[in-house]
């Protein structure tokens, strides 16, 4: 029996993640950004913290509704579940947690 664990272990990674997000643009790398940062911030609930590793998790996952490789509509599933989950963490979306998210773009990019 193969250990599910191990098997997709590689794809759910800090590395794996910024991975992805070099090949983003737009709105979607802005959201991926701003959740990462609202992630590693100790100040928030574990619910939301959850919601957030579930969308970054299927960003990443090589396996989603829309594979990523079609063109203009391959993230449209991606866009969708990021851009709902940070409008269901706005409101705990502080300035400080902006200001590290544009913060970490200028140093990624």
């Amino acid at each position: 029996m193969t250990d599910i664990h191990s098997d997709y272990a590689r794809f759910y990674s800090e590395y794996a993640l910024i991975d992805k997000i070099k090949q983003l643009g737009g709105d979607l790398l802005e959201h991926v950004i701003l959740l990462y940062v609202f992630l590693t911030d100790h100040n928030n609930l574990t619910i939301e913290k959850i919601m957030i590793t579930i969308a970054l998790g299927y960003l990443i996952c090589p396996f989603d509704a829309i594979p990523d490789c079609i063109p203009i509509v391959g993230y449209t599933d991606d866009l969708s579940v990021l851009a709902g989950t940070v409008k269901y963490i706005d409101g705990g979306i502080t300035p400080e947690i902006r200001e590290k998210a544009r913060q970490l773009r200028e140093r990624l990019f």
